[in-house]
């Protein structure tokens, strides 16, 4: 997966935007605590009832009886269990004419400018909530420290643009949040752009040089000397693979022209009928022989064209069945021996399948396929050619039936395509190209190639090329 600035940008806001949430979240849950928390302190208070509760339940459980005043047993009890007193001071002389567990430091009586001062909430510093009882006036109050009761006066105008205020402060905070996250994610990105550009160059193997000052400076450093280190490392593996490729084309033309006269004069040889039948044999092998180092030296420069991309490849829609039929016309030609028979298996949409291909080089696939079968068979085998559609996918199958190979060399051809095998007779090794230069040819054309072998029972080859669809009146 190509990692690219916007799957950074995307992974930054997410990252910032889940903090901001997260900030806000955790606002909304302190309001929530200090509204349970202030809640509970007012419910846990050793006020089981609210003043003003109590004053009016006292308003209204007082009652006169013969001139004196009175409240019920019961209710006594509420005004101790709220640690709370009481007194009822007369309208005209200012005397107190009933009280209920007053203070040592209460008066009892107080005058005009007395009443008006304690009716503003304190009464020598004890908390005290006032209510007009018949003409006289009724004072509860409690211990000090108990209560706030301060009394302001507040202008109606200020109440009324608290909605609008407390809505104008919320938006200046959501506007100062985009501020501070849009300020973030461009100082963010501003650091962290180069250095993904760079890791991004490094994975396509292009020099990097970054600026190895500010926060991430030493993130920087060590990207610069990753890519210095790759760079020597590519022009290592570059230098050594120009040495091989120049290696393999020297040795390919010094041995072409020798390799020529071998081939000429073994055949000459070959075919001359004062030899006897014994060195007539043995001019052959050394004409096969020849033919096999040839191959061999073709297959080596195909292979070294093929890994650096310096094998011109013509695409070009073709018909399927006319690589088998030429790949089978090559090795019949090639062959007098008839101990390798070539059967056709051929679906009946066989001549509608179009691909899209260098014929050269599938031509030489299948090849050197079949060429396979009768290296590894040499007591003859029946090779088999198959063509088939499966959904939008041509397979070419290459088989036989000659001895197969074991599970543990199978293994080792599907995980090396660069194999070396021995035979049993001599120990002769086996260069094992055929199928590397399969697997490069086929991978040029996007398609796959397995293999597949029992014991015994022969070995198949199966070539899985994509189809197209072709202009009918072209190959008609």
């Amino acid at each position: 997966m190509r990692i690219t600035m916007k799957n950074i940008r995307h992974l930054l806001k997410r990252t910032i935007l889940g903090l901001l949430l997260s900030a806000f979240l955790i606002l909304i849950l302190d309001i929530l605590l200090y509204v349970i928390v202030f809640y509970g302190i007012i419910r846990s208070d050793t006020v089981p009832i609210s003043p003003s509760t109590v004053l009016s339940q006292t308003s209204q459980n007082l009652k006169e009886e013969e001139n004196s005043y009175k409240l019920s047993t019961s209710f006594e009890n509420n005004l101790k269990q709220c640690h709370a007193w009481a007194m009822l001071v007369d309208h005209i002389s200012g005397k107190v004419l009933w009280g209920y567990a007053l203070p040592s430091d209460v008066e009892t009586s107080y005058t005009i400018a007395d009443a008006a001062q304690f009716t503003q909430g304190y009464l020598n510093g004890y908390p005290v909530f006032c209510t007009k009882y018949h003409d006289d006036l009724l004072v509860e109050g409690y211990p000090r420290g108990t209560y706030s009761n301060n009394l302001r006066a507040i202008p109606v105008n200020a109440i009324r643009i608290i909605p609008g205020f407390a809505v104008t402060i919320l938006l200046l905070d959501l506007l100062l949040i985009g501020v501070i996250y849009f300020w973030v994610s461009r100082k963010t990105i501003f650091f962290i752009d180069p250095l993904v550009e760079g890791v991004q160059a490094l994975s396509e193997g292009k020099p990097v040089q970054l600026k190895e000052s500010g926060t991430l400076g030493p993130v920087s450093k060590s990207i610069n000397e990753t890519s210095c280190a790759l760079q020597e490392k590519n022009a290592q593996i570059k230098r050594k693979d120009q040495a091989r490729t120049n290696w393999i084309a020297g040795v390919s033309h010094d041995i072409r022209t020798p390799l020529s006269l071998v081939m000429g004069y073994s055949e000459q040889l070959e075919q001359d009928d004062a030899l006897s039948t014994e060195n007539r044999t043995k001019a052959s092998i050394i004409r096969m022989q020849s033919i096999r180092i040839r191959n061999l030296i073709s297959d080596l420069n195909l292979i070294s064209k093929l890994e650096y991309d310096m094998q011109p490849i013509h695409m070009q829609a073709i018909r399927a069945v006319t690589v088998l039929r030429q790949a089978a016309v090559d090795f019949l030609n090639s062959s007098v021996d008839k101990n390798y028979p070539i059967h056709w298996d051929m679906d009946k949409q066989a001549d509608d399948l179009i691909i899209r291909a260098d014929a050269g080089l599938l031509v030489r696939a299948v090849s050197n396929l079949i060429q396979n079968s009768q290296l590894h068979n040499p007591n003859g085998c029946a090779i088999f050619l198959r063509l088939e559609k499966q959904g939008d996918v041509c397979k070419i199958a290459v088989g036989d039936d000659g001895v197969g190979a074991q599970p543990d060399q199978l293994k080792q051809l599907q995980n090396t395509p660069h194999y070396m095998m021995s035979e049993d007779s001599n120990g002769e090794q086996r260069h094992g190209l055929g199928l590397l230069i399969v697997q490069k040819i086929v991978k040029a054309h996007h398609g796959q190639f397995e293999i597949d072998s029992t014991p015994g029972h022969g070995f198949r080859n199966v070539l899985s090329l994509p189809l197209i669809q072709p202009d009918r009146k072209q190959y008609e």
